[in-house]
């Protein structure tokens, strides 16, 4: 990613440089004068790089936001910033880390955000380099042996758990309360003009242990709504074949919108079905009704925000919830399990539910 021995020739460059202040500053402690606490008032928090996470932890950052009452920005992955701002109103600072120059670029605009404190929710030792190199004094994040060195306030890693949701974690790293997923109440988003009331499908996902294969099925069965279909360019290939006969109820737009069109659409539609993904959690942020699938990963870990959702998952397949990103049996029992009418059902529920 960095090219050139790049990210591991800068460590130890400056994991060198480090030391030999380190020893400087030990060999003067006598002499110097007491370090003068000052007041933390302005904020960063570092985003995840994945969508699901993202979604998640901004959640979990606008109630700290609320809660701590200081400035606070958001240090966003560039591909998420529209998104973000058309999530949010908290300040963002792009964030690109695909070659050195572009990684210190970001840095210095950390720099100039006069950022007292960052809180970094990625684990990877990237995210803690990039830290170092913002110059904030102080950062919190979960502790790891090869980024230690950057954190002057390390989070047990044993709080990392896939047993709890998320944003319980995320809560821990911003030392803030943390509130249960259900209390989500959502937010206002705009909404996209053509596509009111749509049923929104999203068929895709990250493994193929979380994607549910019955949404052709589906769309022919439930004959009296219209749908929608969204997605990115890797999923063009799956979305295609559903209702690829019947145009006049399904408009497929998977690969055609950035993110924050989407989430426009997700906003105004009537119910959204998803397997468990970023739009998934993007539907539920936005406050939409949402039927969401589990396969191979587990709604303890990233249910939807909000009561606003319904969750289907097998009842009977003792492989569910693996976290593998392929099917040790080779048939998907815990996805091939789940019938088109029981997701159904579940969406005309969640529809009345919510009064739309």
């Amino acid at each position: 990613m960095f090219g050139n021995g790049g990210l591991d020739a800068l460590f130890q460059r400056e994991l060198s440089r480090q030391k030999t202040w380190d020893r400087l500053a030990f060999s003067l402690q006598d002499d110097q004068p007491a370090v003068v606490a000052y007041e933390i008032q302005r904020l960063g928090v570092l985003m995840p790089n994945w969508l699901s996470e993202f979604v998640i932890a901004l959640a979990v950052v606008t109630h700290k936001s609320r809660e701590c009452g200081l400035e606070m920005s958001l240090i966003v992955p560039e591909r998420f910033v529209a998104l973000c701002k058309k999530l949010t109103s908290l300040p963002v600072i792009p964030y690109n880390r695909k070659n050195n120059l572009q990684l210190l670029d970001s840095a210095a605009l950390v720099r100039e955000a006069m950022i007292d404190k960052l809180y970094l929710l990625p684990h990877s030792f990237s995210s803690a380099y990039f830290a170092f190199k913002t110059g904030v004094s102080h950062c919190r994040g979960i502790g790891a042996e090869q980024r230690n060195q950057f954190l002057t306030e390390k989070v047990p890693e044993e709080i990392s758990t896939k047993t709890e949701h998320l944003s319980r974690e995320y809560s821990v790293v911003l030392e803030c309360q943390h509130i249960e997923p259900s209390a989500w109440t959502g937010v206002d988003v705009e909404k996209h003009p053509h596509f009111g009331g749509y049923a929104v499908l999203c068929p895709g996902a990250g493994d193929d242990t979380k994607r549910w294969a019955g949404f052709e099925e589906l769309v022919k069965i439930w004959a009296d709504q219209n749908f929608v279909i969204l997605g990115d360019d890797s999923e063009v290939g799956i979305a295609k074949k559903i209702g690829q006969r019947l145009p006049h109820r399904v408009v497929n737009l998977t690969g055609q919108t950035s993110l924050d069109e989407a989430a426009t659409i997700i906003a105004g539609a009537s119910v959204v079905i998803a397997n468990d993904s970023g739009l998934m959690q993007i539907a539920s942020y936005c406050g939409t009704p949402v039927v969401s699938i589990f396969g191979g990963s587990s709604p303890s870990w990233r249910k939807p925000l909000g009561k606003n959702n319904k969750v289907v998952t097998s009842q009977d397949a003792p492989c569910r919830f693996c976290f593998k990103k392929e099917c040790a049996k080779k048939n998907f029992e815990c996805l091939a399990s789940i019938l088109p009418e029981d997701v159904i059902g579940a969406a005309m529920e969640i529809k009345r539910d919510a009064g739309v």
